[in-house]
This record gives structure tokens, C-alpha cells and sequence, in this order.
């Protein structure tokens, strides 16, 4: 059978470069790796929430998925209070 294409292709790319506070921290060279994003997650417990980046093969790195972890000590307190963010911690990228 034909591949029929699941979503919109490059989805995440435009949606993050027409967004004025993240097409800011995207460099030129960020948007070919990008365009392999296929879905972006949250993980949410209680004091902090996880970022998962889902890829499709690419050239850049080999991991399927990268995340990102972020400790918000107040985070059951948003949007009553600012997020504090205590620590970030990300994946090992292959």
C-alpha cells in the first residue's frame, strides 16, 4: 500500500517559528532538525511536568524521543502564583 501522510507535515516546525516567543530562541540551523518533530507531550506530577519530543529518524541524533524535565515546587499552585522553577533537566542526546 501507499504511505498516506498522518497529520500535517511539518506541523510543529511552523507552529514554533509562528510563535513570537519560541521563533525567537530558533536558530537557522535548528529549523532542518525540526521538521523531524512529530509530536510534542506533557507529563504532568505533581511538583513537576515533563516535556517529551517525539522525532521521526533523522541525521541528527538517534534517541526517538528527547526530553525535558522541569521541577516546579508551586506547580499546583499556577496559575495562582508564578512558576518557580527550581531545576531543569534534560535527556542524553545520542
Amino acid at each position: 500500500g501507499e504511505d498516506i501522510p498522518r497529520g500535517i507535515p511539518h506541523f510543529w516546525c511552523s507552529a514554533m517559528g509562528n510563535h513570537e516567543d519560541l521563533a525567537e530562541l530558533i536558530e537557522e540551523e535548528d529549523v532542518d532538525c525540526l521538521e523531524h518533530l512529530k509530536d510534542i507531550r506533557c507529563i504532568e506530577e505533581l511538583d513537576r511536568f515533563t516535556l517529551q519530543l517525539c522525532f521521526a529518524p533523522n541525521p541528527y541524533f538517534t534517541n526517538a524521543i528527547l526530553t525535558k524535565t522541569y521541577i516546579v515546587p508551586n506547580l499546583q499552585s499556577i496559575p495562582d502564583e508564578d512558576p518557580l522553577i527550581r531545576d531543569i533537566q534534560g535527556c542524553e542526546i545520542d
